[in-house]
Formats: C-alpha cells, structure tokens, sequence
C-alpha cells in the first residue's frame, strides 16, 4: 500500500489529557520493539535504520532512562494549542512546567512570537526540564542535526553491518553528552 508508520509510547501531558499512563508489560513491549529493530535494519533504506535507533530511544524511555539525545523545542519546531498559545512541544505537564511562548492571536505575527524575549525564558526552561520524552517531534530534528548526527550514524553503521553478517543489533542505549544541561531528560534521578 505504500504507506509508513511511525511508532510511539505512551507519554502523559495536558495534550493526551493523561497523567497516569504506565506500561506494565515493559519486558514485551521492550521485546517487540527490539524485533522491530532488528527487521528496521535488514531493510534496505536509510529512513529505515534511522527509525532503528529512534525505536531504541523508545524502549531507553520505556525503561524510564534520560533521553539520549538532547531536547531543542522551541528551537527546530513548536506546538501550538488550539487556543493560539505557542509551546515548544505538546509533552509539557504542569506538575514540572508548561509555559506557552506568546499567543498567535494576540501577537502581530508568529515572528514576534519566536523572537520574544518569553520564547527566550521558555527555550531555558526546555534547556533543564526533567521530563525524558521520546517522540519524534522532537527527536526527529536532533537526530539531524549536524552536531549530534554522528552519534545515531555511529550506531546505525556498526549495527547495519551487524545486520549485514545475521548478527542482531546491539541495543547499546546511552545517553550521549553533547554538552546539554545534565538535568534535561534526568526526571528523578540525581
């Protein structure tokens, strides 16, 4: 049919109206993503392998470790609310923050918005919040980004010739030090 998925995990915030989602069958959801992995990097393309080490992201946050890589929201993309307040993604809980950027009906243009001295307040909060989030929006620009990039190409060469000599993937999840603030994506732990 020619058509993609994507995958997700559950996340909680005031967008999935949801602050108690938990899986408690983490060792079948891990194991089924690791099979999705391991068929990711037998195909053939590229988007395939980077959905690879996407898809280990997600079991990493499954199993409740930091993110991987860092968080720039607010940066690469945004999140506008039906209501017109801009904010830098859809996985913010009030418990930890959730501070919207400026409101698209009330500014003079989305320019001035983005360029506020608020947008500025709320990328520093994006910069230290707790919370390990894991979904596309937001890994997808990271994962491309010229600073970050070598280390899911590094991960995605060494497991495709895994791949290519019918070994499985080696599911090294670690988070990756690029200089981000060390309590971006470290909820509860010190």
């Amino acid at each position: 049919l020619n058509m993609e998925f994507a995958t997700a995990a559950f996340h909680n915030s005031y967008y999935f109206h949801k602050d108690d989602n938990v899986i408690t069958n983490r060792d079948t959801v891990c194991g089924n993503f690791a099979e999705l992995i391991n068929m990711q990097m037998r195909e053939k393309h590229p988007k395939s392998w980077a959905r690879a080490f996407f898809n280990m992201g997600l079991i990493n946050y499954i199993e409740g470790n930091r993110r991987m890589l860092p968080c720039e929201a607010g940066l690469m993309n945004c999140f506008i609310d039906p209501y017109g307040e801009v904010y830098p993604c859809n996985g913010l809980e009030a418990k930890y923050w959730k501070e919207s950027m400026g409101n698209i009906r009330q500014a003079n243009s989305f320019s001035d918005i983005w360029s506020s001295e608020q947008a500025q307040h709320v990328r520093s909060l994006v910069r230290k919040c707790p919370k390990n989030c894991w979904m596309v929006g937001t890994v997808s620009p990271v994962m491309k980004k010229f600073a970050y990039a070598r280390h899911p190409m590094g991960w995605i060469i060494k497991n495709k010739l895994r791949s290519l000599l019918g070994k499985p993937v080696c599911l090294d999840k670690k988070w990756y030090d690029v200089g981000q603030d060390p309590m971006q994506g470290n909820l509860g732990r010190e």
